[in-house]
């Protein structure tokens, strides 16, 4: 009987100490998955391309995985084994164990893929062939980081779970799914950018002016052939393409909204009118016919960059020597969008007003910017951080009939096409000047909840901040039109979501433009404005009441769009939601 009594004392204890384990250790699962959940969300706020080039996630995912591994460690050990029979308790142990081992391999392959990226981008990125291998060698990455994700299937039961490890798996499942789609992107980007650097291409690079400003773009003024060819790049003669390129009369057309919105401005046959709509590929596609039509030369695509994104070139590769001046990325928007014009002089003909643009340094600029990224040298990690800021803004802008080429550019956020839901406010330089330097924009967005949705209004100040004493080239001006020195002539246009109806601005009695533009609509008017004086205007529609956000998009102007809505305030560098 003592005996007896002895052996269920030990195995009371056993089975109290068991328990014991038991609860110790799905408490030290909780918190290891609670941390590594915590340490994932840090990383993957540093998850964009120049951050992770730069390994800023790495700290983070390290730390998230090797809780997670402890987490799956401990979840799988034999002496938890008994519990995962049981029907209730059994299951919520069976899900922890599965999604802590998911949650591993996701934070491992992240770690893995960053170091082996890092070893890539530390190497200075070389030319020619060189160039090529660095970029076959993080597709393959890519691909590989892709295809660990796609293993990565098991995350346990989903039924019965109890609200906080339901939640969990809702989560981790999400966070998969975003994941794949982040790569599945890079997948595109990659390889659309293997197919540009391995060529051969040539693609028409366009240097767009935002002292004179077109609809999310700088007027395109010059233009130049870029070849490549197994990792060489090689920039041609950047020429004044309204008046070296101009296509033959009827040579081109247009048709759709670009033709019923905006064929009054002739786009198809003045190159200065290109971007009237901000919809890139529609400029871009017509300037590939110009181009053929214009020089006999076909391309297999269109780039466009401004001084904002000749900036981001420089800043990566180092300044640039343009004639017997060296020009560093601090002084490239200073000295393209104004300081350039101001050595032309006084301008008192149209012949002297064309040798001048056919000096402009922005093209002297962009074809010295490609010459040092074909020389290499620079980092890759540094380029990526420097062209993806101007890419969110606009200034940098990429269009191929190559579908996958395309893919990449639409990946990148570079087909600078708008969206369902965009609002974008342009004003489109009409007096031949380079006063958009000088002119200042803030918009403020309000709405109320109205009888038939939605009213928003948009508050737009304009203030000519021009000062006396201007040369002409910049001032005006221009020869034959009927303005004071600094008056800015210009269209004010703005492109709503495609659901907006009834768009007017107050006190405005003709539009110059109105209807539909691609899946926006588009409302804009003409007017000028003297110098040191400051206007404003209201756009006032409707969207429907189901409507919950507009998608702000950057202008591209330089300075930017001050924007307010609410207790915000910002400038347009990137794409802003707005939501109610």
């Amino acid at each position: 009987m003592l005996r007896r009594r002895r052996l269920l004392l030990v195995a009371a204890l056993v089975a109290l100490a068991w328990g014991a384990y038991v609860v110790v250790t799905m408490a030290r699962i909780a918190s290891d998955l609670q941390d590594g959940r915590d340490a994932a969300a840090a990383a993957r706020e540093l998850l964009g391309a120049e951050e992770v080039a730069d390994g800023e996630p790495l700290p983070d995912l390290r730390d998230a995985a090797e809780l997670f591994s402890a987490a799956d460690e401990r979840a799988g050990s034999l002496l938890l084994a008994p519990v995962k029979v049981l029907p209730v308790v059994g299951r919520q142990l069976r899900s922890v164990d599965a999604l802590a081992g998911a949650a591993a391999a996701v934070a491992d392959t992240g770690v893995d893929a960053i170091e082996r990226a890092q070893v890539v981008f530390d190497d200075p990125a070389g030319g020619g062939p060189d160039r090529l291998a660095q970029v076959e060698a993080l597709r393959q990455i890519v691909d590989d980081v892709a295809d660990r994700l796609a293993s990565v299937d098991d995350l346990g039961p989903v039924e019965g779970l109890v609200g906080p490890l339901a939640d969990a798996r809702n989560e981790l499942a999400a966070d998969l799914l975003d994941a794949r789609r982040t790569i599945q992107d890079a997948q595109t980007g990659a390889a659309a950018v293997e197919s540009l650097v391995a060529g051969p291409r040539r693609y028409l690079v366009v240097a767009a002016n935002n002292a004179e400003m077109r609809a999310g773009s700088g007027m395109w003024l010059q233009g130049g052939v870029l070849e490549t060819d197994r990792g060489a790049l090689q920039l041609g003669d950047m020429r004044p393409l309204h008046l070296d390129a101009d296509p033959p009369d009827n040579a081109v057309t247009i048709t759709g909204d670009l033709a019923t919105r905006w064929g009054f401005l002739n786009p198809q046959r003045e190159w200065r009118n290109l971007m009237a709509s901000p919809r890139f590929p529609q400029s871009a596609e017509l300037a590939t016919r110009m181009w053929e039509a214009a020089t006999g030369e076909t391309v297999d695509g269109v780039l466009a960059v401004d001084a904002i994104g000749l900036q981001a070139l420089i800043e990566a590769t180092g300044p640039v020597t343009v004639g017997d001046r060296e020009i560093g990325a601090d002084e490239v928007p200073q000295e393209l969008l104004h300081d350039q014009y101001l050595r032309f002089g006084e301008l008192g003909s149209q012949d002297s007003q064309e040798n001048a643009e056919r000096r402009e340094t922005l093209a002297l600029i962009a074809s010295a910017a490609v010459e040092r990224i074909d020389a290499g040298g620079w980092e890759t990690s540094t380029m990526l951080r420097t062209l993806s800021e101007a890419v969110r803004g606009r200034h940098l802008l990429g269009w191929t009939p190559d579908p996958v080429e395309q893919a990449g550019w639409e990946a990148a956020g570079m087909d600078g096409e708008l969206r369902g839901d965009s609002l974008l406010v342009s004003l489109l330089n009409r007096g031949g000047n380079k006063l958009d330097w000088f002119l200042d924009v803030d918009a403020s967005l309000s709405l109320e909840d109205g009888t038939e949705g939605w009213d928003v209004a948009v508050e737009i100040t304009l203030t000519n901040n021009t000062p006396a004493g201007e040369p002409r080239y910049i001032a005006g001006p221009y020869p034959g039109l009927a303005l004071a020195p600094g008056e800015y002539r210009g269209i004010l246009a703005v492109n709503l979501p495609a659901a907006a109806s009834g768009a007017r601005f107050d006190d405005v009695a003709a539009l110059a433009v109105a209807g539909a533009d691609g899946p926006t609509r588009v409302a804009g008017f003409q007017l000028e404005l003297p110098p040191g004086e400051s206007r404003t205007y209201v756009l006032r529609f409707t969207l429907p009441s189901q409507a919950e956000r507009l998608r702000i998009e950057p202008s591209a102007r330089v300075p930017g769009i001050t924007w307010h809505y609410g207790a915000e305030e910002w400038e347009d560098t990137e794409s802003r939601v707005a939501n109610w």
